[in-house]
């Protein structure tokens, strides 16, 4: 049985709630948390923004932050450059490049 199985899922609103109270308690800089969906369903991803993405976290950050699942749901930490989340995740452009 695969680790993301199907066991109960904490509440979209409840899952966000406690992850973002979490990050906040560990990250200095600007995070955001969102559900998203790809070919093996949905998830809740954590956009932390970084100097370099390409630079593995922080040991202590990765560790504190490091899970498989959060509160049930598929759990996806994306590292982006800074000014990402709100210049393009969070933008409320409605031009369609």
């Amino acid at each position: 049985m695969s680790i993301f199985g199907l066991e109960e899922k904490a509440s979209k609103k409840d899952a966000e709630k406690s992850l973002r109270a979490h990050a906040a308690g560990i990250l200095d800089g600007a995070f955001d948390v969102k559900f998203e969906s790809d070919d093996g369903g949905n998830m809740i991803t954590l956009y932390i923004e970084v100097e370099k993405p390409s630079d593995p976290l922080d040991p202590f950050i990765g560790e504190a932050l490091h899970r498989k699942k959060w509160e049930g749901w598929r759990y996806i930490i994306t590292k982006v450059g800074p000014g990402y989340i709100d210049a393009i995740l969070n933008s409320t452009a409605t031009n369609d490049w």
